[in-house]
């Protein structure tokens, strides 16, 4: 009964993210049956710069920051880079999904956080035996891209206000 309750539970949790829009239950509870609910502490990096990921993650609670490290003994950056922050529904680690390279960036939980993760080994599987749901998550993974793409965009506008 308790694991009947858990893959409901995480169900519900994928039903609130927008990358999952437009599934139907049967799908999220399909995709669910893959997804780990982990907790961090803050301060843990969760994903490193240079490093290839393994999995899709999705934090459910807490927040996370995304920045470019420091490497100022390497000759690299003289200061960390902030690039963002990201709370429940956001999702990191999507270009290494998508491109299986290296992190572009690092992530740490800037407080206590669940994150949903899922191997990309297995999203991959799950993808390619549901076409519908493979075609709805990649729209709504594009979205998701062009979103960022957009906002960042504006964030680089100098001209904006005047």
């Amino acid at each position: 009964m308790e694991e009947n309750s858990n893959k409901q539970e995480l169900v519900d949790s994928l039903a609130g993210v927008n990358l999952f829009n437009g599934l139907d239950a049967g799908q999220l509870g399909m995709l669910a049956g893959h997804f780990r609910k982990v907790r961090e502490p803050a301060g843990t990096v969760l994903l490193e710069e240079g490093v290839r990921g393994t999995a899709l993650q999705i934090v459910l609670d807490g927040t996370v920051r995304v920045f470019l490290p420091a490497d100022p003994e390497n000759g690299g950056r003289p200061a960390e880079v902030k690039l963002a922050t990201m709370g429940p529904g956001d999702l990191f680690a999507e270009y290494g999904f998508v491109d299986l390279r290296p992190a572009s960036a690092s992530v740490a939980a800037l407080e206590d956080c669940t994150l949903l993760q899922i191997d990309y080994h297995d999203l991959h599987r799950v993808l390619d035996e549901d076409s519908a749901l493979a075609r709805t998550f990649y729209e709504n993974l594009l979205l998701l891209l062009i979103d960022r793409l957009r906002a960042n965009d504006q964030e680089l506008d100098l001209f904006a206000g005047f």
